[in-house]
């Protein structure tokens, strides 16, 4: 490494500490003008480091990643949920689910031309495991420019949790979250606890029919099209697996 790659990187994570403080005037010390870019995207990276680390003690785990793929870094509690179907491969992310993957580059593609477009925050996707319990990837934007003029390109910081345990929200819960009415909300509530349609129709005593059109409703209300995708958004509901 370069004795001016090392202080540029020193500099760098100074100058994060400094601006955290609202103390700008040590930039006027940086010698080399020329690298203020890449010194400002070295900033940018040690936020999201931090960040990554405060989520972390959470036990959550959190992924950044920049617009153009490349990831930044990752905290110990994503790197435990690495494997087949979630991984690092030549610095970018590889989703092993295909329908998880084509989301997620879609909705990066999404965010490339419009950062600021409605709904940008909070995309929620499904990875499929297998036999094993699925994760569920939420997407947040983080707009490191518009926090500091140094902070270089958008990233993104995706947040990443295993649906292990599913909980029962209560019905009452689900019917004012999502809008259901007091039969969809008694079906979802089963759903969430990881039961087929079939077993949820005979717990509430209707027809296996009764319940595939009030799950049709529930899929357009909730812009769900698959069980997995639905259970994972009602487990979000659960304290247990809320971001």
């Amino acid at each position: 490494m370069s004795l001016g790659l090392v202080e540029d990187r020193v500099f760098a994570r100074a100058a994060a500490r400094a601006l955290a403080e609202g103390e700008w005037s040590m930039l006027q010390d940086f010698p080399r003008a020329a690298g203020i870019e890449a010194v400002g995207r070295t900033i940018g990276h040690v936020s999201l480091a931090n960040a990554t680390n405060v989520l972390d003690r959470a036990g959550c785990g959190a992924i950044a990643v920049e617009l153009g793929g490349s990831v930044i870094c990752a905290n110990a509690s994503a790197a435990r949920l690495f494997g087949p179907f979630l991984r690092v491969s030549n610095g970018r992310l590889v989703l092993g689910d295909r329908r998880a993957a084509a989301a997620y580059a879609q909705r990066v593609r999404d965010l490339r031309a419009a950062p600021r477009s409605p709904g940008a925050e909070g995309l929620r996707i499904i990875i499929r495991r297998g036999e094993g319990s699925p994760l569920v990837m939420r997407i947040l934007p983080v707009d490191g420019a518009g926090r500091h003029p140094l902070h270089g390109a958008q990233a993104l910081m995706l947040l990443v949790k295993p649906i292990e345990k599913p909980l029962r929200p209560s019905c009452r819960l689900v019917q004012e979250v999502l809008q259901l009415t007091p039969a969809e909300a008694s079906l979802a509530s089963l759903l969430a606890t990881g039961v087929t349609v079939e077993s949820a129709a005979a717990t509430l005593g209707i027809c296996k029919e009764t319940a595939r059109n009030h799950l049709k409703s529930i899929f357009a209300k909730t812009g769900s099209h698959r069980q997995a995708e639905l259970v994972a958004l009602l487990g979000s509901l659960t304290e247990s697996h809320a971001f």
